[in-house]
């Protein structure tokens, strides 16, 4: 999964707010590259 479709993903708009925290965090950790994405 190209980081693009895996960013699309994480950034749907019909999360609740707890799915949506969940996802940013993990976004986080992709900006930061503690998630490796092949």
């Amino acid at each position: 999964m190209s980081e693009a479709a895996y960013r699309s993903v994480l950034t749907l708009k019909d999360l609740d707010d707890q799915d949506l925290k969940l996802r940013k965090d993990l976004l986080k950790q992709v900006d930061n590259g503690s998630i490796r994405l092949t």
